[in-house]
């Protein structure tokens, strides 16, 4: 028999953030038991690393672009705006929620009541629904509400295939024209990548999956393997759009195995963001390889920077 745990009088081991969230993580529920877990990790990985960040930057506002749920029967799991919200970060100063389908219009709404309900100072916790298509909503939002330099600032791109433009993506990288950039979280479908692109064949369609690359040169990055694909959206990220960081996360079918169903693409401005990513990663019971970020250098980088690094952020409660 396994002996119980006892206290010791040594110092406990220092977390990389004092967060009782992350200490509490809990590994992946059995492909076997749900449905499409790497939705339901995908939701809880957004939550806990945009809780956790915001608790570093000290403010935030946050940008979904496709906020609904993708299936209302498994919204309170899978659903990354109800995952994220529901945490109730005091840091979080605004979130803009974007939906196209009617539908799932009400739900934001009932979202957005619950989050702000009792909160006497609204202006502090501001959540607005924008129904219609995300890549012409989001740029009228952010000419009227524009971001300033010392905002934090992350926006999901959660698309199911082609439906998020490149020219929204750039916008959005390119919003901030002082400070950090407007950080995002790009998912690139993986699992059904090919059949989706196969089966478009109406010049409708062609012209979205244009719209989503960017340009009509895309057949060469189709024909890339899947770890092929996540470095070349890494490097697009970076060198095309001049983030300083980007790394491809794998969401696996069954968790933390199987076959890859989406890559996120994270991409910062912030030296912290990466290593965070990692841990909230890690925290929900998926495993990280990576050579260029091992454990050791992404302790070293946190010893360098310290536990308190200096942001270009405020905490201030101005617009």
């Amino acid at each position: 028999m396994a002996k119980k745990s006892t206290s010791t009088e040594s110092e406990p081991v220092r977390a990389l953030f004092e967060l009782d969230d992350f200490n509490s993580a809990k590994p992946p529920t059995p492909a076997s038991i749900v449905g499409k877990i790497w939705t339901r990790n995908k939701a809880q990985l957004i939550a806990r690393y945009l809780y956790s960040f915001l608790s570093v930057t000290k403010n935030g506002i946050y940008i979904d672009a496709f906020a609904g749920p993708q299936k209302v029967e498994d919204r309170e799991e899978s659903w990354a705006a109800l995952r994220f919200l529901e945490k109730e970060s005091k840091f979080l100063n605004r979130a803009y929620l974007f939906e196209q389908d009617p539908s799932k219009i009400q739900y934001l709404d009932n979202l957005r009541s619950k989050y702000c309900q009792g909160f006497t100072r609204l202006w502090k916790r501001q959540v607005l629904v924008f129904p219609g298509d995300c890549n012409q909503e989001i740029p009228k939002c952010l000419k009227k509400h524009p971001i300033k330099a010392n905002k934090a600032a992350f926006a999901l791109l959660d698309q199911r295939t082609h439906e998020c433009t490149w020219d929204l993506v750039k916008t959005l990288a390119t919003h901030k024209t002082q400070g950090t950039k407007i950080e995002l979280f790009y998912f690139l479908a993986q699992g059904w990548m090919n059949r989706s692109i196969k089966s478009s064949t109406t010049t409708e369609k062609l012209q979205q999956i244009d719209a989503w690359w960017g340009g009509n040169d895309w057949q060469a990055f189709v024909e890339m393997n899947s770890y092929a694909r996540s470095q070349f959206m890494e490097n697009r990220f970076m060198n095309e759009l001049g983030y300083k960081f980007a790394r491809a996360f794998p969401m696996y079918e069954k968790g933390h195995d199987g076959k890859i169903m989406f890559w996120l693409i994270h991409a910062s401005d912030h030296p912290r963001a990466i290593p965070l990513m990692i841990s909230a990663y890690k925290s929900i019971g998926l495993h990280w390889s990576d050579e260029r970020w091992e454990q050791g250098d992404i302790e070293d980088l946190i010893n360098e920077l310290g536990d308190n690094p200096t942001f270009e952020f405020d905490d201030s409660s101005e617009d």
